[in-house]
């Protein structure tokens, strides 16, 4: 996509739940870090989350776990 918000985030990352991709979920969450343009919301991480229950990945779990405390809250 050209235009990114994070409805557009969120969009494309509720497919991947949906299908199943719960790798593919990480893998977008990791590069919406690390564009720095938009934060995770309240969606993105209860998406994100059940994801790394999926795949057993308890560390991601935890990074995101930090980030909700480091940046007080979602948005």
């Amino acid at each position: 996509m050209t235009i990114k918000d994070i409805y557009s985030w969120n969009s494309i990352i509720g497919v991947h739940q949906q299908s199943g991709d719960h790798e593919g979920i990480l893998k977008l969450f990791d590069q919406m870090l690390r564009d720095k343009v938009f934060s995770p919301d309240l969606v993105t991480v209860t998406t994100v989350l059940p994801a790394c229950s999926h795949l057993a990945v308890l560390r991601h779990g935890k990074e995101i776990h930090e980030y909700m405390i480091t940046y007080g809250g979602v948005g």
